[in-house]
C-alpha cells in the first residue's frame, strides 16, 4: 500500500499511566486511576520485586518470626486507654 495523502499525527504518551493518544490532546488528558496505578507499578517493577524478595528474607529470619509472633500476641490484647507504651 502506498503512503497516506493526509499527514499522520503525531503520537504521545502520557508519562503518568503511559496511555498514547494524539500529541495535541495529551495537555487535556486526565490519566484513569487505574491505569495510572497499574503503569506506576510495571514502572516500578524492579524495585518492588526486590522489597518482597527482602521482606521474606526478613521475616523468615529469626528476629521476622519473632517481630510476626510478637504482634499478633499484641493485636490481640486490649489497647491501654490513656497509657502510652514507652519503648
Amino acid at each position: 500500500m502506498g503512503s497516506s495523502p493526509f499527514p499522520k499525527p503525531k503520537r504521545a504518551t502520557c508519562p503518568g499511566c503511559g496511555a498514547e493518544q494524539p500529541a495535541q490532546l495529551l495537555r487535556h488528558h486526565v490519566c484513569d486511576w487505574w491505569r495510572w496505578l497499574d503503569h506506576q507499578v510495571d514502572l516500578r517493577r524492579d524495585e518492588l520485586d526486590g522489597f518482597e524478595r527482602e521482606l521474606g528474607d526478613y521475616l523468615t529470619s529469626t528476629r521476622g518470626r519473632f517481630d510476626v509472633w510478637y504482634a499478633e500476641r499484641e493485636r490481640g490484647r486490649p489497647a491501654q486507654l490513656g497509657h502510652s507504651k514507652r519503648l
